[in-house]
This record gives C-alpha cells, structure tokens and sequence, in this order.
C-alpha cells in the first residue's frame, strides 16, 4: 500500500474575534447609538409644536362696577375698587370732602369736595384762578358732560392729575384724580367722566 500524505488545510484569511471580544463591544455600541439618537432628538422640535415661544395670554379686563357715595350736599357714584379713606376736617370754605385709594402700586387718588362758591362764579374759588393764570402749568379743557361744560384743568408735570369744578347755586364741587401711572390716563380720564356725570346735588 502506498504510504498517505496528509494534506494541510488553507489558514483562512481573517480570523474571527474571539467570544469574550464581542461581549465586550455590544455594550459601547448600545450606548453609541444611544447617545447619538439622543442628541439627534434635541436637535429638532416634536411634531406638531411650533418652535417660536409665544407670549402668555393676558386676561381679559373686567369692566369697571360703582359705589354711590351720599353727602350732605351732593351724592355721585365712585369706582367700587377705590377704597374710602378718612378726609381730613372741612376748613374755611370747604362743607365736606371724600378721599379714595385704589391699591396696589401705582396708586390712583381721587378727591371730592364741596366748597361754598361766594358770588356763584367759578372766577370766585381761589384755586380754578390759580390754574387759569398758570396755563402752561395747567392745561384748561372743556368736556361735554351730559349736555353741560365742565372745566378740566390737566397738570403738565409729567404725571396724570385733573381737577375738575361745577359751580351750583353758590356752591363748588371739585374732583381731583391723580396718579404716576400715567400708561392708565384714558382709563382715568373715563373715571374722571364717570365720575363727573354722575353727580347729584342734595341742596
């Protein structure tokens, strides 16, 4: 018999990692992808959302209630958010006074008297003179309030503050309404009208 060679088998051109290399390497691919997915999620906006922020909505403004306030000489109707403050004692020709405050900060003051008018002209109170002799300090108006012309004096002093004066049957009725929020001066100058129209003389 003839003698038999044995034949050697090719070595193969890549040899593959062995089991424990791989178990080493699916961890850091998991985490790999992971990250890079996580990343890639960040990078855009979800569906359905707009990208640009938007400012909040602001709440509508509830329209303004009132309070009647009686006198011995006049009733009138005053913002139900102004709280009634103690008026100092009526002097000279004052008959009676009313202070309101509406809070918070910026406040609105609001002041109501009767004064006695001698010679029942307005040319009379020593304070409509004051602002007619100052015109650049205060500027003089004239408002239509229910059919009659009221006097409005606006102080030029870089905050809201109007005085107003009815003269009636010898006596004077003056509002005041003043405020730094001058941003709120066409929603003052509404009080102001409010205000005005609704008074009543008693006597």
């Amino acid at each position: 018999m003839g003698s038999s060679k044995s034949v050697k088998k090719p070595e193969q051109a890549t040899r593959l990692l062995p089991p424990k290399k791989w178990l080493l390497l699916v961890p850091v691919l998991i985490v790999a992808i992971a990250g890079y997915l996580f990343i890639a999620s960040l990078s855009k906006p979800a569906k359905g959302v707009i990208a640009a922020s938007q400012a909040p909505a602001q709440p509508a403004s509830q329209p303004l209630t009132w309070l009647v306030q009686t006198g011995k000489y006049a009733d009138f109707e005053y913002p139900s958010d102004f709280d009634a403050k103690p008026a100092d004692k009526a002097t000279g020709l004052q008959l009676e006074t009313f202070k309101y405050v509406k809070n918070p900060w910026p406040f609105w003051n609001m002041t109501d008297t009767v004064s006695s008018l001698p010679g029942s002209s307005l040319s009379d109170n020593a304070d409509y003179n004051l602002r007619q002799v100052l015109p650049a300090k205060y500027q003089h108006e004239k408002w239509d309030i229910n059919g009659s012309s009221v006097d409005v004096f606006s102080y030029q002093g870089g905050q809201y503050e109007k005085t107003a004066f009815i003269a009636h049957q010898g006596k004077l009725w003056t509002v005041d309404i003043n405020s730094a929020d001058t941003e709120s001066s066409a929603k003052l100058d509404s009080i102001m009208r409010h205000v005005l129209g609704s008074v009543r003389w008693v006597n």
